[in-house]
């Protein structure tokens, strides 16, 4: 899917996620750590195949990329955040003011994650 619905779905729950560059979601991914995104040739997906696979060995470092997690979804990517963003677009055409932007280039991880 375009957006990564399946994404926001496994991240929410804690599951890292191996993506392609072309999801839109794929740079939150990499900037939260919480999960992949190989280049899109077979050796880097398999390198990160196997990251993924490795990564469930680690015990802190999957609790700490499951809490990255469940920020990003709970504080960025809400229906709730949507809502509000879309409020915004109205209120600006009301008012003939120039439309927002919300590109996902803005969300910035906590340093404290």
């Amino acid at each position: 899917e375009s957006f990564g619905l399946a994404v926001i779905e496994a991240l929410v729950v804690g599951t890292p996620v191996i993506i392609t560059p072309g999801v839109p979601l794929a740079p939150l991914v990499s900037r939260f750590e919480v999960g992949w995104v190989p280049d899109m040739e077979h050796q880097a997906i398999v390198g990160s195949l196997t990251l993924a696979l490795d990564a469930f060995d680690d015990t802190v470092g999957m609790a700490a990329r499951r809490k990255r997690a469940a920020h990003l979804v709970r504080q960025h990517l809400t229906w709730e955040r949507a809502a509000e963003r879309i409020m915004m677009v109205y209120d600006a055409i009301l008012a003939g003011r120039p439309l927002p932007t919300f590109g996902l280039d803005t969300i910035q991880r906590d340093t404290g994650m």
